[in-house]
C-alpha cells in the first residue's frame, strides 16, 4: 500500500470570512467552502440548500423534442416499446424508471436486459433480432447504444427507430438512431456533461411527462411514480460514480428523501436485505449496501433480478428477488477474494521486484463478474491503471480500472491494433481481445501509461480540507458540515488533518479478523475517540503515548449513545521524535 501525501486545499482567507459571515456559517465550514471553490455567496447558498427549480431543463437536449414526439406516437398507435438496458446498477435503474412511467401511462412496454456472461455488453445483432421478432416496433436503449452502429442500423433495416439514451463517450461514427440522447455528443448544448444514464432517462421522462400534461395530474399514484423515479435516480448516479456536483448532486439529494420515506415494495425490500433502518438514507447506503446487492445478479449471470425487485408490485415477491441479490452478493464476495488473492500472487510472480507503470493480469477461469472490481483492489493497492483480463479459448475479456489523471481510453487507444473493442470512461473501461496478444498488450499498456505520468501522479494524494486543532472541533461542526451531502465523486466528505495527537490508554483492534483500530487520542486537554477503518495492522505503531497526525472526516456516532462526535481516520501519520 502507498504512503499517502497530504495536500492542504488553497483557499482566499478574504473569501472564506465573507462566506462565513453571511452564511452564518463556522469559520471552518467557511473555508471548506473557499477551498471548494465557492466565492459567490448565493451560490454557496444554493449549494447548501438546493432546490428542484435549479435542476436544468430536460428540453435541453438537442433531440429531446424529436424523441418525445416519437414515442408519444407509438404510445398513443399503441405500438410496442421495447427498453433495452444494461445490466450494471445504471441500466437497471435507468430501465426501470421508463419502464414504471410507461406502466403509469398503459403504453405497451417491454423490456431486455442482456446476460452479461453470454450476451455481452450492449446491443449484438442476436439480441436486436430477437427483440423486434417478439414484437418490438420503437426500442429506447438505456445506458448503452451509442457505439452500436451495426446493430442499430440492423434495426432500422428491418423497419424499427431505435432512441440512444446513453452516456458514455461517443465515437466518431455515431450509429444511424433516429435519436441520440447523450450529453457527451459533440456538440450536444445540454449544461450537465456528467449525467448518468439514469439522469439521461430521468430527463427524458421528464419531458414526455411535460409533453402528455401528466405534471396537471396531482393523483398519489402518479406522486408515487415521481418519487420512485427520483429514489431511482439516486441509486442509479451513486452507484455509477459519476461527479455528485451541480444537478446531479441535486438529484441525488431529491432521490435519498424519496428512498427514506418511499413505499415502493421493491425498495422497501432491497433497504431490508441491506440492513438499511428507517431514517435518513445517506449515498453510502446506495454506494456500500445497496448498489452492491443490485449489481450481484448481473456480475453473477441473472442479469433481470435487479430490474425485477425495482419494478415489483408485490412486496413478497420483490422481497424473494432481494434475497436472491443478497445471496449471489455474498457469493461474488467470495469469488472476488479468491480472484483478488490470485491476481496478487500473480503480480508478485509476474513482476517481482520491478515496477511496472501499467498493470496487466490475466487468467483462465477468472469470473467475468467480478474483474472489474478486481482490477480496482490493484489499483488501490498499487495505485497503477490495471487491466484484469479472463481467458476463455483464444478469446480474453478485460475489465480496466485507472488513476486519477490518466485517461484509460487514451491509454487504449495507443493499443487499438491489438483489440477486437474497447470502449468505457476516463476511470474505467472494458475491452475484449485475442489470447495470442496478451504479452504486446502488456508490454504496450506499460508503455502507454508510462507516456502519461509523472511521479506525482503515480503518489496517492490526501486533499486536506481543514488542518485545525481538536478544540476547534464540534458536534455542531459536523451537523454543519452534514449540510454539504450526499457527497461522493467530485464531492467528497470534507477531510480534516490535527498534528501532535497523544494516544491516551492502550488502543485495541476490531472486527472479526482485527482488521480495524480505535483509540483515544488527545490534544492540549481536548479528547475525542478514533475509529481507523483497516488499519489493524498498525497497533504495534499506535501505542500509549504515541505522538501522530491524524487525516479523518467527522462522525456523529448515536449507535447505543447520545450523538457524539468522533473521528474517522483516513490515514496516520507516527510524528517524528
Amino acid at each position: 500500500m502507498h504512503d499517502k501525501k497530504w495536500v492542504a486545499r488553497e483557499y482566499d482567507t478574504a473569501v472564506a470570512a465573507g462566506l462565513t459571515r453571511e452564511l452564518g456559517v463556522s469559520p471552518a465550514l467557511g473555508r471548506i467552502l473557499a477551498a471548494r471553490g465557492f466565492s459567490d455567496v448565493d451560490a454557496a447558498r444554493r449549494y447548501l440548500a438546493p432546490d428542484h427549480k435549479d435542476a436544468h431543463d430536460s428540453f435541453g437536449f438537442q433531440s429531446m423534442t424529436h424523441a418525445v414526439k416519437r414515442i408519444v406516437q407509438a404510445i398513443r398507435n399503441g405500438d410496442r416499446i421495447v427498453i433495452y438496458g444494461d445490466y450494471d446498477v445504471d441500466g437497471a435503474t435507468s430501465s426501470a424508471l421508463l419502464y414504471s412511467l410507461f406502466r403509469y401511462v398503459e403504453a405497451d412496454v417491454g423490456w431486455f436486459i442482456p446476460n452479461r456472461l453470454t450476451d455481452g455488453y450492449g446491443l449484438s445483432l442476436a439480441t436486436v433480432e430477437k427483440v423486434i421478432a417478439d414484437g418490438a416496433k420503437l426500442i429506447i436503449t438505456c445506458d448503452c447504444g451509442v457505439t452500436s452502429v451495426d446493430e442499430i442500423a440492423r434495426a432500422g433495416a428491418l423497419g424499427v427507430d431505435v432512441i440512444v439514451c446513453d452516456h458514455h463517450e461517443a465515437p466518431e461514427t455515431l450509429p444511424p438512431a433516429f435519436a441520440l440522447i447523450n450529453p457527451k455528443l459533440e456538440g450536444e448544448d445540454y449544461p450537465n456533461r456528467d449525467l448518468a444514464a439514469v439522469g439521461v432517462a430521468y430527463k427524458l421522462a421528464c419531458a414526455l411527462i411535460f409533453q402528455l400534461g401528466l405534471d396537471r395530474d396531482a393523483t398519489p399514484q402518479f406522486d408515487a411514480v415521481l418519487q420512485h423515479m427520483l429514489a431511482l435516480v439516486a441509486i442509479g448516479t451513486v452507484a455509477d460514480v459519476v461527479p455528485l456536483v451541480g444537478e446531479n448532486r441535486l438529484l441525488v439529494r431529491l432521490g435519498c428523501k424519496a428512498l427514506e420515506t418511499s413505499a415502493h415494495p421493491g425498495i422497501k425490500a432491497l433497504k431490508e436485505v441491506s440492513h438499511i433502518k428507517d431514517g435518513p438514507v445517506e449515498a453510502w447506503h446506495i454506494g456500500y449496501q445497496m448498489g452492491p446487492r443490485l449489481n450481484a445478479g448481473g456480475r453473477m449471470g441473472d442479469s433481470s433480478l435487479a430490474f425485477g425487485v425495482l419494478t415489483s408490485d408485490s412486496y413478497s415477491a420483490a422481497l424473494a428477488i432481494a434475497q436472491k441479490l443478497d445471496t449471489e452478493n455474498s457469493e461474488r464476495r467470495t469469488i472476488e477474494q479468491e480472484v483478488q488473492q490470485q491476481a496478487r500472487n500473480q503480480y508478485d510472480t509476474q513482476y517481482g521486484s520491478a515496477t511496472p507503470q501499467g498493470i496487466v493480469l490475466a487468467q483462465a477461469g477468472w469470473h467475468k463478474g467480478v474483474i472489474g472490481i478486481v482490477a480496482q483492489r490493484i489499483v488501490d493497492l498499487h495505485y497503477r491503471p490495471t487491466a484484469i483480463l479472463c481467458c476463455d479459448g483464444d478469446r480474453a475479456r478485460a475489465s480496466l480500472r485507472s488513476i486519477p489523471g490518466v485517461n484509460v481510453t487514451d491509454v487504449l487507444s495507443d493499443c487499438e491494433d491489438l483489440l477486437h473493442g474497447y470502449g468505457g470512461h476516463a476511470a474505467a473501461a472494458g475491452l475484449e481481445m485475442d489470447t495470442d496478444n496478451i504479452e504486446e498488450f502488456r508490454t504496450r499498456f506499460d508503455a502507454a501509461v508510462k507516456q502519461r505520468v509523472d511521479a506525482d501522479m503515480l503518489t496517492p494524494k490526501l486533499h486536506i480540507d481543514v488542518d485545525d486543532s481538536l478544540a476547534e472541533l464540534s458536534l455542531d461542526l459536523a451537523r454543519h458540515v452534514e449540510q454539504m451531502a450526499p457527497f461522493g465523486r467530485s464531492n467528497p466528505r470534507p477531510l480534516f488533518a490535527s498534528h501532535g495527537l497523544e494516544v491516551v490508554g492502550q488502543p485495541r483492534t476490531m472486527g472479526n479478523t482485527s482488521q480495524h483500530l480505535q483509540f483515544i487520542a488527545r490534544q492540549n486537554g481536548t479528547t475525542y475517540r478514533v475509529v481507523a477503518f483497516g488499519f489493524g495492522h498498525r497497533i504495534d505503531e499506535v501505542s500509549r503515548g504515541t505522538r501522530l497526525s491524524v487525516a479523518y472526516r467527522l462522525k456523529i456516532n448515536t449507535w447505543r449513545t447520545d450523538p457524539e462526535l468522533e473521528l474517522e481516520a483516513q490515514d496516520i501519520k507516527v510524528d517524528a521524535p
